[in-house]
């Protein structure tokens, strides 16, 4: 007779050996889903074996990103700084180390950053900043056993993780007909110097050997080809950074916007799809757009650029994230905001829950100057952090059409020193 009490353990359909947070979700590897890939593959393909795998750079719900070596064309060295590292090979033409973004398949039929970034390619290199987008230097299409992928080759960029405190953001943007909907940290790297001269072996002892967790099966009705028969886990991004750059980068520093998956031109108009951006950096239109369900008029576009540019400044700036206590709960992260910028427009107060914000008698106090203090720290009496809080008081508008744009901010003292 069954014991009531006894529940079976039903296995999951596959596992591997290590932390679900240091990979992609296994779940992912499925018709429409990743791409598996291998250390040493090549692309486009085996007839063409143009650029070739050595480790993984980072991942994300919608690709996979890797760091690869162009077999094809090749790159000398051009920063006279960077000798101290790698002398043996000056003035030697070696493989141009880039970096391939394998998005998966569901997306790669139509796929916005591959269109956006073929299009700023079209635009004057004078701009001032242009140089501040990543370029797009190649782009194709592979076929797997999980569908068609779009693969976009790119330079390889540092992690601005590794960077902070040494340098601080001033950044340009290099148009003002695109929205790009997603400007956090980790959306914004920089040009390592002469990182083309290093071999595979030195480029493993830069960033770490690969480290590879195995993928086995439980359930044998899931697709094995679908899956990988390993992941690889992406390199820390502390160690993204040769630290013998970091007198060179303090004054050569090259930032690059990247990731435009959420991007799009204002002259085609809108996504149906809104961004789904981290609330951290979410503008408040945006916020009120989904609480109101709709109901609030959608007023995606370049002032909530400049809503979550102001977020980055602050977390680069200060080492922190502004809205602190936003991160998981809207109610919340509006409650921080006015905190910081102060009371609501009339229109979006009926979508705003603020039963647990008000005292006994059904109000609740906002002072702005001391919200301020409170979250720059002991920093607050500094020159400079006065000048970076001006700068975001005036980026922080509840209201998106009030916001400064983009050439308006980089007539801000802290922007044009």
């Amino acid at each position: 007779m069954d014991d009531p009490t006894h529940i079976p353990y039903e296995f999951p359909p596959f596992y591997f050996l290590g932390f679900q947070d240091d990979t992609e979700e296994i779940e992912g590897y499925k018709p429409g889903g990743y791409h598996p890939v291998y250390l040493g593959d090549t692309f486009p393909s085996r007839d063409n074996p143009r650029y070739r795998i050595l480790h993984k750079l980072g991942l994300g719900s919608m690709s996979t990103v890797w760091l690869a070596k162009d077999t094809v064309e090749k790159s000398a060295l051009t920063h006279p700084s960077c000798d101290l590292l790698i002398d043996s090979y000056l003035g030697h033409p070696h493989s141009r180390c880039v970096t391939l973004k394998i998005v998966i398949a569901n997306l790669s039929s139509d796929n916005r950053e591959t269109a956006i970034l073929q299009w700023l390619s079209t635009r004057s290199r004078d701009h001032p900043g242009a140089k501040h987008i990543v370029q797009l230097r190649d782009s194709f299409q592979i076929q797997g056993p999980n569908g068609t992928h779009q693969v976009l080759v790119m330079d390889v960029l540092g992690s601005l993780y590794s960077l902070v405190p040494q340098a601080v953001f001033h950044q340009q943007w290099s148009s003002e007909e695109v929205v790009h909907g997603d400007l956090h940290f980790g959306n914004i790297g920089f040009k390592i110097p002469g990182i083309d001269q290093y071999t595979e072996i030195e480029m493993y002892r830069l960033i770490g050997e690969p480290r590879l967790i195995p993928v086995l099966p439980h359930d044998h009705s899931v697709p094995s080809d679908s899956l990988p028969r390993y992941l690889v886990l992406a390199p820390q991004t502390t160690h993204y950074m040769p630290k013998a750059f970091a007198e060179i980068l303090k004054d050569n520093l090259m930032v690059e916007i990247i990731d435009f998956g959420n991007a799009f031109r204002l002259q085609s108009g809108r996504p149906l799809k809104h961004p789904d951006m981290p609330r951290i950096i979410r503008p408040p239109e945006l916020t009120f757009y989904k609480l109101s369900n709709g109901q609030v008029k959608d007023e995606w576009g370049l002032p909530s650029d400049v809503w979550s540019m102001a977020c980055t400044i602050f977390e680069i700036a200060f080492a922190d994230v502004m809205l602190v206590g936003g991160s998981d709960d809207d109610n919340m992260l509006i409650y921080e905001t006015m905190r910081l910028i102060g009371p609501l427009p009339e229109r979006w107060k009926p979508y705003w829950n603020s039963k647990h914000f008000e005292d006994s008698n059904g109000n609740f106090t906002i002072g702005l100057d001391a919200a301020w203090k409170e979250r720059i720290g002991p920093s607050e009496d500094d020159d400079d952090s006065q000048a970076v809080v001006d700068l975001l008081r005036g980026m922080l508008c509840w209201e998106p059409m009030t916001r400064p744009t983009a050439a308006a901010l980089l007539r801000h003292p802290w922007l044009a020193t």
